[in-house]
């Protein structure tokens, strides 16, 4: 079923399709975003679906998505819904966590027991210590050499097809045993996100990137990772100062509340387009885009406005704080308050003299560009 409604802000996930259009995982929606217009799709209701998370596209066109104790959903073509879970014969826990393709177009879904394969035709299901050092599943990557790595509570495991090879913290660079993320770039390069930190293996060596004296900004607790050609994003869990960071081949730049567009909210997911657009999915912070044209070395050329209010509700009269949180460096600011009033202060303090709901409208400028935010019922 399509139909045109606001999604959640709980957005879990974001997958660009080969077209550059933007599947996003938000609540129990899936949402299709092209060129900022948004159609949502909800699954059939007798799947009831508590939540969606992970995408992966595969050669059909079919999205595959992740759903939290509901087993994993197809969404094809033609826009019809269907579930596979325990009562459906999938074989593996319906509290599903992962899911990825192989270059044989074969679906790869991790959960809470082991990881099964969809062939098509049938599931093959994997669990047991000859197969995983741990039956709980944190995250699926598909490398260019069709090899499957898996994510586990109790260390990381390569699947050629034929062997499973498995790494733990004792004899491999991996910071921790507890894997949550995992992302591979083009030059095959595979990022390990732990609860440690962050680790790479170029198919030879092994990289520990924990935080040093050189490097202490680094969060250890590695939620999300987007392993660009040029550049490397990770985001973060638990930590509401530092939501992001990004790594250019030679430093460290974060991104929070304070110099950012990003709400205080865990990052779920990273992922970037083919106009090298950044898109940030934070739970229930809703989902934040970053034009990466690599100007936040000169923030005068970067300018994203964004503010909040405190209180945003009470009894009348009530007197209203405004706070720019604008990215960039703003130098002027034109405030509509949405009841005849405006401000050209920073951080205004307005009195609304009556009740009701009020759309207010910022307007940042800067000698380079100027730039608009509108809250509806705000």
């Amino acid at each position: 079923m399509c139909i045109r409604d606001r999604p959640s802000n709980i957005v879990n996930y974001v997958e660009v399709d080969k077209n550059n259009v933007k599947w996003i995982a938000s609540g129990p929606k899936l949402v299709r975003m092209v060129n900022q217009q948004m159609t949502i799709f909800s699954p059939d209701s007798e799947f009831n679906i508590y939540e969606l998370g992970e995408i992966a596209i595969d050669k059909n066109d079919n999205k595959w998505i992740r759903s939290l104790f509901n087993g994993v959903l197809k969404f094809d073509k033609n826009g019809l819904w269907y579930q596979y879970d325990k009562a459906k014969g999938f074989p593996g826990s319906d509290t599903v966590t992962a899911v990825a393709i192989d270059s044989n177009n074969r679906v790869w879904v991790g959960s809470f027991d082991g990881v099964s394969m969809w062939d098509g035709v049938t599931w093959t299901h994997y669990s047991g210590q000859q197969y995983l050092p741990h039956r709980i599943i944190n995250a699926l990557e598909v490398d260019k050499n069709n090899n499957l790595w898996i994510g586990t509570f109790g260390g990381l495991v390569k699947y050629d097809g034929h062997t499973w090879k498995m790494f733990d913290t004792s004899e491999y660079h991996l910071p921790s045993y507890y894997i949550i993320s995992l992302d591979v770039n083009k030059k095959n390069e595979i990022f390990i996100g732990t609860k440690g930190g962050l680790a790479k293996f170029d198919g030879e060596k092994w990289i520990n990137i924990n935080p040093t004296a050189d490097n202490d900004k680094l969060n250890n607790n590695v939620w999300s990772i987007n392993a660009m050609e040029r550049d490397l994003w990770i985001g973060f869990k638990y930590d509401y100062d530092r939501i992001a960071a990004k790594f250019d081949s030679s430093e460290w730049f974060f991104f929070g509340p304070e110099n950012s567009a990003l709400p205080p909210n865990d990052m779920q997911c990273i992922a970037v387009d083919d106009s090298n657009h950044v898109f940030f999915a934070t739970y229930r912070g809703g989902l934040v885009e970053f034009w990466d044209d690599r100007s936040y070395r000169d923030s005068t050329n970067l300018l994203v406005a964004d503010f909040v209010a405190n209180p945003l509700k009470g009894y009348e009269p009530l007197t209203v704080q405004f706070t720019d949180k604008s990215l960039g460096k703003p130098t002027s600011w034109k405030w509509d308050f949405g009841d005849g009033a405006t401000s050209s202060q920073k951080n205004p303090l307005h009195t609304y003299q009556n009740s009701g709901t009020y759309t207010v409208t910022l307007i940042v400028s800067n000698i380079n560009k100027s730039d608009t935010l509108i809250k509806e019922n705000y």
